[in-house]
């Protein structure tokens, strides 16, 4: 019994710590709930590019507008965004975290947008 109970503690130990080294950032990258808001706003961005059809070569600077707000609306430029991105593509396991939370941050907006909608009759 007492094996099991090592075994278990070793585990749990284990598994406690890898889940947070998922958490913990080196200093000077963004956190990972700063990134989640960094990329949610930057989906919405590229949905509403989408929506409205806007051809890059036609709108390529109000797009680019759109970055540099959401860039420093987190106090970001482009090249510290570039950094960032490329430190969570690096780490395929923070990366996959932070994208499950993006997904669930679009979901929820999603839900409140179509509860805000008027019933067509």
């Amino acid at each position: 019994m007492k094996k099991y109970l090592i075994l278990f503690l070793a585990i749990t130990s284990i598994t406690c710590t890898n889940d947070g080294d998922l958490e913990m950032v080196p200093d000077g990258y963004l956190s990972k709930q700063q990134m989640v808001e960094l990329l949610v706003d930057i989906q919405l961005i590229e949905g509403g590019i989408i929506i409205r059809k806007m051809d890059h070569k036609k709108f390529g600077d109000d797009i680019n507008a759109y970055y540099q707000e959401t860039f420093k609306k987190h106090g970001l430029t482009k090249e510290s965004f570039e950094l960032n991105l490329k430190y969570y593509t690096d780490n395929p396991e923070k990366l996959e975290v932070v994208y499950e939370e993006v997904l669930n941050e679009l979901s929820k907006l999603q839900a409140e947008s179509e509860t805000q909608r008027p019933i067509k009759n």
